[in-house]
């Protein structure tokens, strides 16, 4: 009946507050964040599947959940957005995030994923906490991007596409990711992209999706 274990969606509404009952109904276990009930970032977990959050925001601006699941796997769920101060928003939010709570992720459990906003062609915009920068640290900690792990392309060079400003096909971007350890990785294996003229008539973004190995840390 479910093709997934965990959906992570950003700028959906609130289920706790939403009145569409069809959408309360299927959102039997998730957690959410945001500030605005209708516009804020969803974790969604299949029936049988549980989580435990594991560090909850300071500020109601950084939208990121990090969760431990029933089945050992720890998964940072990312929307980076901008900031008041422009050199501390988008993805130098998850490179903040990510240095602040360095010691309480399980790195090697560790998923990480969503959008973030962010490619590699615009790493001159930031000194430190880059689009460059996150990747490395994730890297130092032996996770891979699933994306690039099997298109064997560097950050900058993708050659498919996760969002379309404004729905418009000339308008491409690679600004979602995933992230998990190398161990959980298929050598056979890709991530999947949706298909562009099903989805632009939803929305800008692309959803993608990406079948790990259920191989966790002291198993």
């Amino acid at each position: 009946m479910f093709g997934w274990d965990v959906l992570v969606i950003q700028e959906c509404e609130n289920p706790e507050t939403s009145v569409d009952t069809a959408y309360t109904d299927w959102a039997e276990q998730f957690h959410w964040v945001g500030r605005l009930s209708h516009k804020g970032l969803g974790l969604f977990l299949r029936p049988g599947l549980e989580a435990e959050e594991i560090v909850s925001n300071d500020r109601s601006n950084k939208y990121f959940i990090n969760v431990k699941l029933s089945n050992g796997l720890q998964l940072l769920a990312v929307w980076t957005q901008a900031d008041t101060q422009r050199s501390r928003g988008y993805i130098y939010m998850l490179w903040d995030y990510l240095k602040s709570n360095e010691d309480v992720l399980d790195w090697d459990n560790l998923v990480v994923v969503g959008d973030w906003n962010s490619n590699a062609q615009w790493d001159t915009k930031r000194k430190i906490g880059n689009h460059t920068d996150v990747c490395n640290l994730l890297h130092s900690r032996g996770l891979k991007s699933c994306y690039h792990h099997a298109a064997n392309r560097p950050h900058g060079s993708e050659l498919e596409h996760t969002f379309f400003m404004h729905r418009n096909p000339e308008k491409p971007y690679h600004i979602d990711y995933m992230f998990a350890p190398k161990r959980m990785l298929s050598a056979d294996q890709e991530m999947v992209i949706g298909n562009r003229e099903q989805w632009l008539a939803l929305s800008d973004h692309l959803p993608i999706s990406y079948r790990l190995n259920a191989q966790f840390s002291g198993d």
